[in-house]
């Protein structure tokens, strides 16, 4: 600061001194202690800073480029002639080394650990910038990029620091002068360029560019847009002169006609030019010719490391496996990478080893079907639903998400060996897969096994952020769920010799750890996870139909896997697999979903006429591979025998299967409606009378049955007849002359192509009594003998053996009244309930 006195000039220079300062307020404060007499102010209303000098003696007084900036005045100005600031103040006005430039029509590419729009870098150096000064950088060769969107009316251009700030800008306005400009002269000269004017449209653009080069140039806009359009003006008049002199004159003033030429047909092929489609396609260039682009390098993460965790809980009894990962440090967790690695054996109850000849063998998948529920905590704070369905879950997953070529690789290091078809519950060389398990276990050799865990967190792709402590909790299932044998007698137990829990650890880059940190200061990490649930419904045994309400109530899920298998297997059964879905004859299945059917015509399989392709097609339909080159090794034949499972797509453009976006959360009610799904549990006789609601679903024809008008929860009142001969001829016969109803009706419907029934009556509401009348069920029916025959039973199925009981106790009342039945406990079926 010059300080100018009456005898000579005294120059005066002052620093403030360096440090980081918060505000402005921070750097007036600062520069007001240099000097009484020069005091600045800063107005917080307009921003703008204000300087006072008290001593008339300065004559001058100015600051540092990059310090006047920041305070809002010129460069290199003399505060003594304006002391007021031209533009507000600003703290980081100053140029950074280095300008971001990002564009939204740019596809996003990795930058870091992010992906960004970024265009270009643009370096500068802050120490020759000039205010008001326009930057200009050509990049030589130049760089090309992938474009998010073909078409586009504006493009927005977004400028930052390296460290994400937006760079501030004082002068310019938007969507005016020379943007608008080109704007306009492209729309204008776009139509000249497609049609004829080919020439015309050339040199308006130009036109254009140079006149872009001169602003940038610091050219007044007036004067460039005269020299321009007078360029262009002189080209065109010298085009249009050197084609005029290519035109061949004649001296009489007349145009020479060229001579015309016949049409000739010529062999050889003719050059045929090529156009684009007209259907506003874009133009491309091929990736083959992308010949100056490299792959991106990854940097984000410096290396990996696996460690091996031990239980915190004892393996010598039964109870849960326990693990504890430690949050410390600066590593992340990869949990798309855990995997469990488990060491077992099968000895007897009383710890002696198992002999040659038992015939014992794991279930399938047997390293997940060790456990029934996974627990994982996070700080804690369970994450995961509480179900103990783990193995149904993880055996799902792999059969429907895996082909042949892995199953047969490396899913056999959780021993997954799938059991032979139609011969699932089968304990000896029938069934491939049991044979192949129990070499492994044989006389209590033990086993060791290892794969990933199936859970909703380790299904994505997200790292673990450090500081979070993760336990994970495995409980065990029972010995008659995991294991098959030959008998129930046996007395067995599994002993786990040793477990780990492998953990993938990443070290960060430094700096995506501290951006991580600043960013989780302000939010929360996100783990976008896809929730599995695995529900249990019952069905009541013998029941024909069933209609499962509210099977989910509140949100609706965007895939339905549906199966069913044996309540005894699923409850833990030595003799029975619990991984055997079978069909259970189902004839009629649907979904509803707020009342709408699901599929829009239900799937009517006929498992026992080999009729169920549309219901085999929802395994691949509804996990989305039906159109493309994979597969889940179910062959058709394979799918009613062990792997009859009904996979239904929920979401609106059938994404189920897509990682790329979300589904709109859907809340709503989903229904269950099935038909004949227990036609294996054998029907219910009482004194060789069917009840009504246990009428058997099929039958070898010809077909001969006695039955009650009440279901098994009712004394019992009143008995009808049914024949149904070979050719699927049915006859229902009532002494009141009724027709059949009910589950009758639906008996006779699904076992006859035709059927009638006798409308007659031969018998009062008020008799006691059938009699002999009721052999004669039409009106002058045939004798008694042939219709007596219809009811008894075959001799070698060849028919006229004696009745199976007395014919006058079938249709006739016994002395004393009509017989009524006794209330009788559930009865006891070959096959309970199923799910």
């Amino acid at each position: 600061m010059p300080n100018e006195s009456e005898s000579s000039t005294v120059h005066y220079k002052a620093h403030i001194p360096a440090t980081n300062y918060d505000n402005i307020n921070h750097i007036v404060s600062a520069l007001n202690n240099i000097k009484e007499n020069i005091r600045f102010r800063y107005d917080d209303l307009s921003k703008l800073v204000n300087v006072t000098i008290i001593d008339e003696n300065i004559k001058r007084l100015s600051l540092s480029p990059q310090l006047s900036l920041q305070l809002g005045y010129e460069p290199y100005r003399n505060l003594v002639e304006k002391g007021i600031g031209k533009c507000p103040a600003n703290l980081h006005l100053g140029l950074p080394p280095q300008l971001f430039v990002y564009c939204d029509i740019i596809e996003p590419q990795i930058v870091g650990d992010v992906m960004t729009p970024l265009l270009r870098v643009i370096p500068l150096d802050p120490s020759k910038y000039i205010y008001g000064a326009n930057k200009m950088h050509i990049f030589t060769p130049p760089h090309y990029l992938p474009v998010m969107r073909r078409e586009f009316d504006t493009i927005e251009i977004d400028i930052r620091s390296s460290s994400g700030q937006a760079i501030p800008f004082q002068f310019g306005t938007r969507g005016h002068g020379i943007g608008s400009f080109l704007g306009g002269l492209f729309r204008t000269v776009l139509p000249l360029l497609s049609s004829g004017a080919r020439v015309v449209g050339k040199e308006a653009l130009n036109a254009g560019v140079g006149l872009l080069s001169d602003l940038v140039s610091s050219r007044p806009m007036e004067e460039s847009i005269k020299t321009r359009l007078k360029e262009v003006g002189t080209n065109l008049k010298r085009k249009a002169d050197a084609k005029i002199d290519r035109i061949n004159m004649s001296g009489s003033g007349y145009i020479t006609k060229r001579k015309r030429r016949s049409a000739v047909i010529s062999p050889t092929t003719s050059k045929v030019k090529a156009s684009k489609p007209l259907n506003h396609s874009c133009e491309c260039i091929k990736s083959e010719l992308d010949l100056f682009a490299l792959p991106s390098t990854q940097t984000s993460i410096e290396s990996g490391i696996w460690i091996h965790y031990k239980p915190i809980s004892s393996l010598a009894d039964d109870g849960p496996i326990e693990f504890q990962v430690p949050g410390a440090g600066d590593d992340y967790i990869d949990l798309s990478h855990t995997m469990i690695h488990i060491k077992a054996k099968i000895i007897n109850q009383d710890l002696s080893k198992l002999i040659s000849s038992t015939m014992v063998a794991p279930v399938n998948n047997w390293m997940h079907s060790l456990f029934n529920q996974l627990d994982v905590y996070l700080n804690q704070k369970l994450v995961s639903p509480p179900n103990n369905t783990y193995a149904y879950r993880s055996y799902i997953e792999t059969l429907l998400n895996y082909g042949p070529a892995a199953k047969e690789s490396h899913l056999t290091c959780g021993l997954w060996y799938e059991d032979t078809c139609g011969k699932m519950n089968s304990t000896d060389n029938d069934n491939k897969g049991f044979v192949k398990r129990q070499a492994f276990v044989s006389e209590s050799k033990e086993v060791e096994m290892i794969g990933h865990l199936h859970g909703d967190l380790f299904n994505q792709e997200k790292f673990l952020i450090n500081g979070v402590e993760m336990s994970i909790k495995l409980v065990r299932s029972r010995e008659t769920f995991n294991l098959m044998a030959a008998s129930n007698d046996l007395k067995l137990k599994i002993c786990i010799t040793d477990a780990s829990l492998i953990i993938r650890r990443a070290r960060i880059n430094p700096t995506v750890l501290l951006a991580h940190q600043k960013v989780l200061s302000t939010t929360t990490a996100k783990y976008p996870i896809t929730r599995a649930e695995v529900k249990v419904l019952t069905i009541p045994a013998g029941v024909q139909g069933k209609s499962l309400d509210n099977i989910f109530l509140g949100q609706v899920p965007k895939r339905c896997i549906v199966g069913f298998v044996n309540n005894t297997a699923f409850n833990g059964c030595l003799t029975k697999n619990p991984f055997n879905f079978e069909n259970y004859d189902l004839s009629s299945f649907c979904l509803y979903v707020d009342g709408q059917q699901i599929p829009s015509k239900a799937l009517q399989p006929s498992f026992e006429n080999n009729i169920f392709t549309t219901a085999y097609h929802t395994l691949f339909s509804g996990t989305g591979i039906h159109f493309l080159n994979e597969g889940n090794g179910i062959s058709r034949d394979q799918y009613s025998k062990g792997y009859c499972l009904l996979a239904f797509d929920l979401t609106a453009d059938l994404s189920a299967s897509s990682a790329s976006h979300w589904n709109l959360i859907r809340n709503g009610s989903v229904r269950l409606e099935l038909q004949d799904c227990l036609s294996k549990i054998n029907p219910v006789l009482h004194n060789n009378v069917f009840a009504a609601n246990r009428l058997p679903i099929h039958m070898e024809l010809p077909i001969y049955l006695i039955s009650n008008l009440d279901p098994d929860t009712q004394p019992g009142s009143h008995w009808v007849a049914i024949h149904v001969d070979k050719s699927r001829h049915g006859e229902y016969f009532d002494s009141f002359g009724r027709a059949p109803s009910g589950s009758h009706r639906l008996f006779l419907n699904r076992n006859c192509t035709m059927w009638n029934y006798n409308k007659r009556v031969l018998q009062d509401d008020w008799s006691s009594t059938l009699g002999g009348a009721v052999l004669h069920f039409r009106g002058g029916g045939p004798p008694a003998n042939p219709q007596r025959s219809r009811f008894e039973t075959p001799a070698s199925q060849g028919g006229g053996g004696p009745p199976a009981i007395p014919l006058r106790s079938r249709f006739e009342d016994p002395p004393g009244g009509p017989q009524r039945r006794a209330p009788t406990s559930e009865p006891e079926l070959s096959n309970p309930n199923y799910y």
